[in-house]
């Protein structure tokens, strides 16, 4: 019964996002509705690929990059705002993976959270998998839905100021993106900082009625392992807002011929 009344409250809940995403959003809104089940699925087959002895780390990249052009192109059409924000997300993962790499191992993260290490160290010796990749692959998926969305939201930005004034120089759109940037990370790192709270927040009110002191409290593996995730995804939303602005300027002045016309053909955001 128990589990019945949850599915029902998961279905119910499900119904009330398609319904405002469809009112709301309409088209594009269904679509990002959509786009949550393709996405579940390609995990769920990444999860299988990795439990038969596939590389964690490059599936997970294969992963983002899948996801990330499906989100875009799939949503929002493929044109030149939805391709820039596609290279520049490859472009910062690649940058960002190889600091990840070096956290993982340097810091000898496991993948599992707290609530998670009873069952790790019952099972681990049965299970042929080396979590630390595991726990790369982790920080890589998540990073890629920050940056996404980052990276589309300059974009567009920039593409409406280009359109509206198409005498602005390289240096100058660089300067009206920068703008813009400053007031997207604000509100990004905040967002991902009280995603953060929200995941640490059981954990460490279970360790402080347990008697553990906060020196003890940042030094759990699972504080880590959340940590380097809310940083990392903090500099991957840091590095795509330059990229973004200069893969983006750049078109739009030195190879501009190519995108006017296509320009034309995009609907306003």
């Amino acid at each position: 019964e128990k589990e019945v009344g949850r599915m029902t409250i998961i279905v119910t809940l499900a119904g009330i996002l398609f319904v405002l995403l469809a009112i709301i959003n309409r088209g594009r809104g269904v679509k990002a509705f959509l786009s949550l089940f393709v996405n579940f699925f390609m995990i769920v087959a990444a999860v299988w690929l990795i439990t038969k002895g596939g590389n964690a780390i490059l599936i997970a990249f294969i992963f983002s990059m899948v996801t990330s052009g499906f989100i875009l192109f799939f949503i929002n059409g493929i044109n030149s705002k939805t391709k820039i924000s596609y290279y520049a997300v490859a472009v910062t993962l690649l940058l960002v993976g190889i600091l990840i790499l070096y956290v993982g191992y340097a810091g000898h993260l496991s993948g599992f959270g707290m609530h998670l290490n009873d069952m790790y160290y019952r099972y681990e010796p049965n299970v042929s998998i080396n979590f630390t990749p595991v726990a790369i692959a982790v920080i890589l998926i998540g990073l890629t839905g920050a940056i996404t969305d980052t990276a589309l939201d300059i974009a567009t930005s920039l593409h409406e100021v280009h359109e509206n004034n198409k005498h602005l120089s390289f240096k100058e759109l660089i300067h009206s993106g920068n703008h813009m940037g400053k007031d997207i990370l604000g509100t990004m790192i905040n967002t991902l900082f009280f995603v953060f709270l929200g995941e640490i927040m059981a954990f460490i009110l279970a360790f402080q009625r347990n008697g553990y002191s906060f020196s003890e409290i940042i030094n759990e593996p699972f504080f880590l392992q959340e940590t380097a995730q809310l940083m990392v995804g903090c500099l991957g939303c840091i590095l795509i807002i330059p990229i973004t602005i200069l893969l983006q300027s750049y078109i739009y002045t030195k190879k501009a011929s190519p995108y006017k016309k296509s320009h034309r053909n995009e609907p306003r955001q």
